[in-house]
């Protein structure tokens, strides 16, 4: 167990600790952190968490500074939190407890050991199932199993079925990463605005610019989200 400055807790759950703890912990006073990226948590996470919604880990600490974030999931919480496999959970911990103003700290803040990674190689899963869906992961794979058949917590951006089925974009020069079913394939726009973009750089190729479109947005990524967290 470590403490931070002024007495914040920070303590490191083995994933044994961790699922007693999910299990039982009164949600009233605690909550459930995935400080992942929105796509990787739209493929799963522990049922009951709240996902951030950010595509890269430098919005995080934009997104603690939203409306009613800081009161509703930080302050005075007794926080649980993780990651792949927690790295940066280390960090979320220590801008949480040592960074933010006093009144705005977790009340303490307990850590998955090794993330889901190492909760996955446990075996625990497939006893509690408290991890829905599957674990993005960053290389050829796109995400590996954290137990068996679990139920994909995702759904295609294409046609709304339900996949756990990796993808990109394919508007010209977006880079949003989606997820497409096997019958849409790879032909799936995160938005209109990418579509006409694209249309219009087929026309007039030498003098496209790419503007920003709605999908780089909060909004946009909570949108996606709010499915897999039901």
């Amino acid at each position: 167990m470590n403490l931070g400055v002024d007495g914040e807790c920070v303590q490191s759950l083995t994933p044994e600790e961790w699922a007693a703890e999910v299990r039982s912990r009164d949600t009233t006073k605690s909550s459930l952190l995935d400080v992942r990226n929105f796509y990787e948590s739209r493929l799963g996470h522990f049922f009951g968490s709240t996902c951030a919604p950010i595509r890269r880990f430098s919005q995080f600490k934009e997104w603690l500074a939203r409306d009613g974030v800081l009161e509703r999931e930080i302050k005075d919480k007794d926080l649980y939190i993780f990651c792949t496999g927690g790295v940066r959970c280390e960090k979320v911990a220590t801008y949480l407890t040592t960074r933010l103003p006093e009144g705005s700290r977790p009340r303490t803040v307990r850590k998955l050991a090794g993330g889901i990674v190492a909760y996955a190689k446990s075996g625990i899963n497939e006893r509690d199932g408290l991890f829905k869906g599957s674990n993005y992961v960053f290389d050829a794979r796109g995400s590996t199993p954290v137990g068996q058949d679990l139920p994909s917590t995702s759904w295609c951006d294409g046609c709304g079925d339900a996949s756990g089925r990796i993808s990109k974009c394919v508007g010209k020069s977006c880079h949003v990463i989606l997820i497409a079913c096997e019958r849409c394939g790879d032909t799936v726009y995160c938005c209109t605005s990418c579509r006409d973009q694209t249309e219009r750089a087929r026309l007039d190729e030498d003098n496209f610019r790419r503007r920003a479109c709605e999908c780089d947005s909060f909004e946009s990524r909570e949108r996606r989200l709010r499915h897999a967290q039901r």
